[in-house]
Formats: structure tokens, C-alpha cells, sequence
């Protein structure tokens, strides 16, 4: 039998954990602190409550919908990998009213965009560049360090 070889994160973590256990120094509450300062930041410079309002009712129905996708590719995957052809006929018309609904609420609230609702969006898209080229890094280190 071939072992598998042990995972990158496992050896990260184990040295994370390491590197903390031998460090006599406490923690510091730095990331929470940055957190709070950037939530305030970013309350006192939007002008008015208005447009922190249609910054939040967007991101909500954004979310919304993207949860609305991923419960039907979830339960649409699932029927198909357990044979349950039939239970996915009505999940996919449920689903899709679910939908409808929710892009109902974001064609609504699209004209807030500009009023405030384009910084979470930016925000969004800056996360996903750091996440997804953090992710690319890992696997090109991962596939370095297999070969």
C-alpha cells in the first residue's frame, strides 16, 4: 500500500502550532484591533446613514441570491450523486421561484450602487484577488515541493 504524502497546511500547522507554544511572548489582540478601526473607518466615511444603509441592504440581497445558487448546486449535486433524479425536479422549481425572488430584490436595489453599495463590491473583489492568488501560491508551492 502507497502512503499519501501529508498534506502542506498539516506541516504548516504543526509548525504554526510550534512556533507559538515555544514563543514566551502572549499573543496580541492586533487583528481584532485593525478590524474594529477598519469598521470605524469606514462608518465615519460614509456621509450620510443613507448610504451605509444601501451599502448594507445590497450586500444582504447579494448574499441572498449567492446562497439561493449554492443551495441548488448543492441539492442538484447531491440528487445526482445518490440516483435521486426525482427529488431534484422539485428542488430546481422551488429553487428557481427562490431565485426569481431574489433577483427581483436586486434589480430593486441596483440603483443604490452608486450611492454608497460599490464599496463592499470592491472590498469583495479585493478579498477574492488576495484568496485566489494566496490559493495559486499554496498549490504551485505544493506542487514544488511533491516533485
Amino acid at each position: 500500500i502507497r502512503e499519501s504524502p501529508q498534506p502542506l497546511y498539516v506541516c504548516v500547522s504543526i509548525a504554526f502550532r510550534v512556533l507559538c507554544a515555544s514563543s514566551s511572548v502572549p499573543l496580541t489582540p492586533l487583528p481584532p484591533t485593525a478590524v474594529g478601526a477598519a469598521v470605524l473607518i469606514v462608518t465615519g466615511a460614509y456621509a450620510k446613514s443613507a448610504n451605509l444603509a444601501n451599502a448594507y441592504g445590497l450586500s444582504v440581497t447579494m448574499t441572498m441570491m449567492v446562497t439561493s445558487l449554492l443551495v441548488t448546486v448543492v441539492g442538484v449535486t447531491w440528487c445526482i450523486r445518490n440516483s435521486r433524479w426525482l427529488l431534484a425536479v422539485p428542488l430546481v422549481t422551488i429553487m428557481m421561484a427562490v431565485l426569481t425572488l431574489d433577483m427581483l430584490l436586486l434589480i430593486s436595489c441596483a440603483n443604490k450602487f452608486l450611492d454608497g453599495a460599490w464599496f463592499p463590491f470592491a472590498v469583495a473583489i479585493f478579498l477574492f484577488i488576495l484568496m485566489s492568488t494566496w490559493a495559486k501560491g499554496a498549490h504551485l508551492l505544493r506542487d514544488a515541493v511533491r516533485a
